[in-house]
């Protein structure tokens, strides 16, 4: 299997922007987490009679889970920043471009390389991947700070089924959130 996909500067914006999205579902998460342990420690006061012990269990928890979420919604807040700033300069930038960015995918890695940044990966480095919205989500680490969005439609159907059956083959498959 010997894949080459070339995007302009539009295309490569598209997937930042869908990697955001991506990021945004794991703030809710966080929201979700922070506001059930108030919860938790609400119902436990009223219903058990808290001790001063377990009270200060919740509270440290319930501050861990507070600053997962602030650490979470400040990553996503920089990359919303840094995708305005690199869409402005990019976009005057290489407006003119052909191709902005390549992925060049074999039997052995996964390369991208663009403008800006070469990464090489052999495919038992992602950790994990998901088929969302037509998209191929392949991530290298557990933060969506190495993820790589492949769209369906950059690819024929014949090559999106070698791709598939590849990945299905050499990564294990965790859903992305």
């Amino acid at each position: 299997m010997n894949i080459t996909i070339k995007r302009n500067i539009v295309e490569e914006l598209a997937c930042f922007k869908i990697k955001i999205k991506l990021m945004s579902k794991v703030i809710r998460l966080g929201i979700i987490l922070f506001l059930l342990g108030v919860c938790a420690i609400i119902i436990c006061q009223n219903d058990f009679g808290v001790t001063e012990n377990s009270l200060v269990c919740y509270l440290i928890l319930e501050m861990a889970l507070f600053t997962f979420s602030f650490l979470v919604f400040k990553r996503v807040y920089d990359y919303r920043t840094l995708y305005k700033t690199f869409s402005k300069s990019a976009l005057k930038e290489y407006q003119n471009h052909e191709t902005y960015s390549t992925i060049y995918l074999d039997d052995s890695y996964f390369t991208y390389e663009s403008k800006r940044k070469y990464y090489k990966f052999s495919w038992s480095s992602f950790v994990k991947y998901d088929f969302k919205n037509e998209n191929l989500v392949l991530m290298v680490n557990e933060s969506y700070s190495l993820a790589f969005i492949i769209k369906q439609t950059e690819l024929t159907p014949e090559e999106f089924h070698e791709l598939r059956s590849l990945i299905l083959k050499t990564i294990p498959f965790k859903k992305v959130r």
